[in-house]
């Protein structure tokens, strides 16, 4: 399995997976994964569909859920590495922050 990324994991460095749901659709290397702090938008969904975390060998002992960094913020400047796996309530909540900044929604 090749990867599309798989730099070293910089500090301070945010990267952000959207794609590769299956373990032969790998998107974000086993070593930029190992070196961050990992987040996923949606922890059950993501069990199924982070196809780079599982073949990075990462346990998911280690992955946090996205809203957990509201509770415990990551450890920066370490490196944070978020898998997105198409949860519609994130999309929802990103719709809405977007336009109440635009001015286009009532607050």
């Amino acid at each position: 399995m090749v990867s599309v990324y798989d730099e070293q994991a910089d500090p301070g460095r945010l990267v952000i997976g959207v794609g590769s749901y299956r373990l032969d659709m790998i998107e974000i290397g086993a070593r930029l994964i190992a070196g961050s702090q990992i987040y996923v938008d949606d922890g059950i969904g993501a069990a199924g569909e982070a196809g780079d975390i599982a073949a990075s060998g990462a346990g998911w002992c280690h992955v946090k859920k996205l809203a957990m960094s509201l509770i415990e913020p990551p450890d920066f400047p370490r490196p944070v590495f978020l898998k997105t796996v198409g949860c519609a309530a994130w999309d929802l909540a990103a719709c809405r922050t977007a336009q109440r900044a635009l001015g286009t929604i009532a607050r």
